[in-house]
């Protein structure tokens, strides 16, 4: 897995020789997404206890533009959570409880290629507070592909891994789909 994180990372670098079409200083993003995770490894799966799986999860975003090529910004995003846990038989053999988290992220978009107007490229990194009131600390890192389909409105898709620093640590990969409007005038 950490194989395939650093391919990825080092691929969206790579890109980076695209010149970028616009300069983002001063520019604002908002945005909502919707988005399934998948987990990965023990912290997602005990053969003698059962399982724990993320799910379905949604988020609000704001980026504001610090340079030509970069963007700052915080998420608020919730995501779901079922734990299944095995039980003996005679008590009914197995119980499920879905609950839902809060994650507040701090992130950053790289613009590999960005228009107003047109298509936009990200690379996205950051960190946050992952759990709500048990909150673990974890970084996360992907890209962002946005397309317009009218004047004030793209939407886009958004791949990204999370690892989280919770015992045991949590890997996941979350594949989101969203929108993203930029505010003000320039």
């Amino acid at each position: 897995m950490k194989r395939v994180f650093v391919l990825a990372m080092a691929l969206c670098l790579a890109i980076t020789i695209t010149v970028t079409g616009q300069d983002l200083t001063g520019k604002m993003l908002t945005g909502g997404y919707a988005g399934y995770t998948l987990g990965f490894g023990d912290a997602f799966f005990d053969e003698d206890y059962g399982s724990f799986k993320a799910g379905i999860s949604l988020g609000g975003t704001f980026h504001y533009g610090i340079n030509e090529k970069m963007m700052i910004g915080g998420e608020l995003g919730f995501q779901s959570y079922k734990s299944e846990v095995k039980l003996p038989a005679i008590l009914g053999g197995s119980t499920s409880e879905t609950n839902t988290r809060i994650n507040i992220l701090f992130n950053g978009l790289y613009a590999i290629n960005y228009t107003d107007d047109e298509n936009a490229f990200f690379v996205t990194a950051g960190g946050g507070f992952y759990g709500g009131e048990d909150s673990e600390f974890g970084i996360f890192g992907g890209i962002v592909y946005r397309k317009m389909v009218s004047e004030t409105i793209g939407a886009y898709v958004m791949p990204r891994f999370h690892y989280v620093m919770a015992d045991p640590a949590m890997t996941m990969l979350q594949i989101a789909v969203g929108v993203q409007i930029p505010l003000g005038s320039e």
